[in-house]
């Protein structure tokens, strides 16, 4: 079946990319995907108690550890993020950080590959 696929992908990428341990309980995927837009591939996995554990949007795979008491714990990324917006009306062309974004009919463009750095101020947002 396909989401048994899309469970040993998250498995796989999530292991090796973010050297994490394997986990066999997770319970139920979802994934939504368009494959012409690239901020449109999103995965979800969650355990038996609906703790989500893996998100993934294009390459970027978020990973989430609770612990005991069902609090969250941990939270780790691996991978480049995909960087969205919408326009106010259509645009030929559009540039994130140098290079071409694709831009959709509905006036939205996305830009894949964009690496994330971690910053040093509690509360802000990542650094692109």
């Amino acid at each position: 079946m396909a989401w048994r696929a899309v469970i040993l992908w998250l498995l796989t990428v999530a292991s090796a990319a973010a050297d994490i341990p394997r986990r066999a309980s997770v319970s139920s995927v979802c994934t939504c995907s368009f494959p012409t837009l690239i901020n449109e591939q999103l995965g979800y996995a969650y355990d038996a108690a609906n703790h989500l554990l893996y998100r993934t949007n294009n390459a970027l795979v978020q990973t989430f550890a609770v612990d005991a008491l069902n609090q969250l714990s941990n939270v780790s990324r691996a991978g480049t993020f995909t960087i969205t917006g919408a326009l106010p009306a259509p645009a030929s062309s559009v540039t994130v950080n140098g290079a071409n974004a694709q831009t959709n009919a509905d006036f939205t463009f996305a830009s894949g590959g964009n690496v994330l750095t971690n910053s040093n101020l509690k509360g802000s947002s990542p650094e692109f």
